[in-house]
């Protein structure tokens, strides 16, 4: 294919979940792409066309189709021979004396990298979801390592926030969602535009800066987390009411100008419970984005709560990850709400269908054998994983001792519960 506007080259620093679909997906278009990673044992499997993302549809396939021709693998941090240079690597947060802050090392130390070896007129592009203002301040480091390694001329910068989810990284970077870009000029964000152009049948949204492009992805994420504040609260308003809340949020939702998300046991993942810090203390005063975080961060124990066990009980929680299908457990509810149960003195067991038993131990349970199951004084359901929904509830809830179930993510039906004499709870039911 013919490159536009120079970009034929390109490296994407970070080939995990994100990064990797990314580089396959440049390569599918006929880019030249070289994927960089510290993890040498990561490097040496990518390489070996190994299935490295079974949770990604397609990229296997993409992988197997390229690597080691228009696409590679490596540790070498020598990135001379690229147009564009792509950083995606996590950004984190970190609790520094009380004060929870974004953890930008990661980046930085990227850039730093590349900065040494960039040729001019290479595009540097950061993907990482970062606080609005820091792609210039990692710009500015990788401009710094370039002159000190005896490389003049300004750099060329952009931001091409990632909008991904974990288990539809491919399908969201071809064609879910318009690619979002900010550039440090004109010229630089045409480039840009093009390059993610050839990957994307929805196009680029051009940003009149790199900061309005940072803040674009920070608020998506931001929004998401005080509209499920908002749905938790008014799910526990409908419960004092008799309502079921789920009920409610459907129908005024019918209206366009509503959009009451789902409410559950708690926010987790690697985007949601961080974004709201990449803006708090940033000179402005933010209310509702710390009352959402500190009613989102109450959840996992309002949804024990509902449970009430009594210590020496037997309780299962039933998923670890922080959503269904997804083997990820940043700021999982169910792990914490695993660790509530415990310091309550109960004896807590749990299934998680992505894990193996060894795996279930590390966090402190037993794994839920079917002798385990029976006599049971609780379930609380953390994950909405396909699975849950498949379970003959009526037979597990028939062995229980004390027959609660708690919903914390809408997948249990609480009519066969109730049915087979137990007794329900569930975030926003009634």
């Amino acid at each position: 294919m013919k490159m536009e506007r120079g970009i034929r080259k390109i490296a994407v620093f970070g080939i995990g979940k994100m990064g990797l679909p990314l580089a396959c997906a440049f390569a599918s278009k006929g880019f030249d792409v070289t994927g960089i990673d510290i993890n040498a044992d990561l490097v040496r499997r990518v390489s070996a066309a190994q299935d490295v993302l079974p949770q990604e549809p397609g990229v296997h396939e993409l992988l197997k189709a390229h690597i080691g021709s228009n696409l590679r693998a490596t540790t070498d941090l020598d990135v001379s021979d690229r147009d564009a240079v792509i950083i995606l690597v996590p950004t984190l947060i970190h609790d520094s004396g009380g004060k929870v802050e974004p953890d930008l090392e990661a980046v930085l130390d990227v850039a730093r990298a590349a900065g040494r070896t960039l040729k001019p007129g290479a595009v540097l592009i950061t993907e990482s979801t970062m606080p609005p203002g820091a792609t210039e301040r990692i710009g500015a480091e990788a401009q710094k390592a370039a002159t000190q390694a005896g490389r003049k001329g300004a750099l060329a910068l952009a931001h091409a926030p990632e909008r991904t989810s974990s288990g539809t990284a491919l399908r969201d970077i071809q064609r879910q969602y318009p690619k979002i870009i900010g550039a440090s000029d004109a010229p630089t964000l045409e480039r840009v535009a093009a390059m993610y152009g050839a990957i994307n049948a929805k196009g680029v949204v051009r940003m009149p800066s790199i900061k309005a492009a940072e803040c674009v992805k920070v608020f998506e994420g931001i929004y998401r987390d005080v509209n499920i504040a908002l749905a938790n609260e008014l799910a526990a308003y409908c419960r004092t009411m008799g309502v079921d809340a789920l009920d409610a949020f459907a129908a005024a939702n019918t209206q366009p100008y509503c959009h009451i998300h789902m409410p559950s046991c708690g926010v987790g993942g690697h985007c949601i419970p961080y974004y709201p810090y990449f803006v708090m203390d940033a000179g402005t005063d933010t209310p509702l984005l710390r009352a959402a975080r500190r009613t989102n961060d109450a959840m996992p124990g309002r949804t024990v709560d509902l449970l009430a066990p009594k210590k020496g009980q037997r309780v299962a929680v039933f998923g670890l990850t922080f959503r269904g299908g997804v083997k990820e457990f940043r700021k999982s509810p169910g792990i914490e709400i695993l660790g509530i149960l415990q310091s309550r003195g109960v004896q807590v067991f749990a299934h998680e269908p992505l894990c193996t038993d060894e795996e279930i131990r590390r966090f402190g349970a037993e794994p839920l054998t079917p002798a385990a199951a029976d006599g049971l004084d609780g379930i609380i359901v953390c994950a909405n994983h396909a699975e849950y929904r498949q379970l003959d509830w009526t037979e597990l809830v028939r062995k229980m001792r004390t027959k609660k179930v708690v919903d914390g993510v809408n997948v249990v039906p609480a009519d066969v519960v109730r049915q087979a004499g137990g007794t329900f709870a569930g975030i926003g039911r009634s």
